[in-house]
């Protein structure tokens, strides 16, 4: 391909991003056909340009990463794998939220089981992979979640309903994990002011680190 001076050529290169919008929407039937190892479909996302290739260096500028993100923007290609079921729901970029690291490392295992406690709009990044949350980032739509998203699902009692699911040898190593990995949150204003109704009371209430119920 000639990248500069040839319109047909361009032309041609210019229908990539309308290309991966029909790629991801048939990586998405795979997904909720429950098709092994479909996930794996993700590394075939754009990645990272590399130094002196022409083609990466013209895959990344800014013309081309604006029809991409305008293709993939809308649609559900983002996996929410959901507990119990063989299959995943995804959202789109608009949609989603990437949980934050700490809270990654105890729940993303690709069963869905973070949806209880902070909604359905808390993609796994796990299934989605390193290449795509690059892809993601690139166009800026990697987005991790807030308090806000979540706080009212601790606020109707999701917590309390996750704490009592586990068994009673492990509910304290249970909270005391997620409470460890909020703290490591801290650093950031919007988690550190936070009112998240997570800690127990006597009364059988929960309460937030304010002492709001």
């Amino acid at each position: 391909m000639q990248i500069e001076g040839n319109e047909w050529h361009q032309e041609i290169l210019y229908q990539i991003p309308r290309l991966y919008r029909y790629y991801l929407e048939w990586l998405v039937e795979l997904g909720k056909s429950g098709d092994m190892d479909w996930e794996r479909g993700y590394d075939a996302l754009p990645d990272q340009a590399r130094d002196g290739i022409a083609t990466d260096i013209w895959f990344n500028d800014e013309k081309f990463q604006e029809a991409l993100g305008r293709e993939v923007k809308d649609i559900p290609w983002l996996p929410l794998a959901i507990k119990g079921h063989d299959s995943s729901m995804f959202l789109s970029p608009a949609q989603a939220r990437v949980l934050p690291p700490p809270i990654a490392r105890l729940f993303d295992d690709g069963s869905g089981r973070h949806t209880r406690l902070f909604g359905e709009h808390a993609i796994s990044a796990r299934l989605l992979g390193a290449r795509a949350a690059r892809f993601l980032k690139s166009l800026g739509f990697f987005n991790e979640l807030e308090p806000l998203d979540f706080a009212h699902l601790w606020e109707s009692g999701n917590i309390c309903d996750w704490y009592f699911e586990i068994s009673e040898e492990e509910r304290i190593n249970k909270l005391g994990e997620l409470l460890a990995a909020l703290s490591e949150l801290d650093a950031r204003p919007s988690w550190k002011n936070a009112a998240l109704q997570c800690l127990p009371t006597e009364s059988g209430k929960w309460t937030n680190r304010f002492g709001e119920n």
